[in-house]
């Protein structure tokens, strides 16, 4: 990933967009990167479906990094690469 020398910063979210059924916590996130793309890069880990349903996104690359914006990129967990080795291995 280039670097831009902004700082960092690494967000673990059960859900976000293209998500919108599990409400305000997927809007203050969207929110917040939308506000502050500009000052820090946004990495963003998150399940690869919406709440409450079981089939992955469609729009979306699951566990690789997803450049949602500028400033804002999103690994869109399946499953399988939810687990404890995998979120150690992305910090």
């Amino acid at each position: 990933m280039k670097s831009t020398g902004k700082k960092k910063i690494l967000v673990f979210i059960d859900w976000y967009l293209p998500g919108y059924k599990a409400g305000g916590p997927v809007r203050s996130m969207a929110n917040m990167t939308g506000h502050l793309s500009g000052d820090f890069d946004f990495y963003i880990v998150t399940r690869n479906t919406e709440y409450g349903e079981t089939a992955p996104y469609t729009d979306t690359m699951p566990d690789s990094w997803n450049d949602l914006m500028p400033g804002v990129k999103v690994c869109y967990a399946s499953e399988d690469q939810s687990s404890l080795s995998v979120w150690k291995h992305l910090i």
